[in-house]
């Protein structure tokens, strides 16, 4: 179950509710919301530091490369996830 991972990829369960039939996990609040948003607001930011992989200085050779670099947290989180036995189900920009 998700309460028990523990891995900095991979935020905590915070809690769970039911209402009207729905059934919903809480995780922490991020205060500026998800990796689309805050990119959304922060056009120029440095995309690769952002995700803790590189800083500007870095040196990839192509678009490509920046962007497998860039889910490589991601990737790590998803693989500890699996490791544990267990998948997310619903991964997208907006759960990032």
């Amino acid at each position: 179950m998700w309460k028990f991972l523990h891995h900095p990829n991979v935020l905590p369960l915070m809690g769970v509710t039911m209402s009207e039939n729905r059934f919903a996990m809480a995780s922490d609040w991020m205060v500026n919301g998800t990796i689309r948003e805050f990119v959304k607001v922060h056009p120029d930011v440095d995309r690769l530091g952002l995700v803790g992989l590189c800083s500007k200085s870095c040196h990839l050779d192509s678009v490509d490369d920046r962007k497998k670099t860039q889910l490589v947290g991601v990737a790590k989180g998803l693989i500890y996830i699996h490791s544990q036995g267990m998948v997310h189900g619903d991964l997208k920009g907006v759960r990032l």
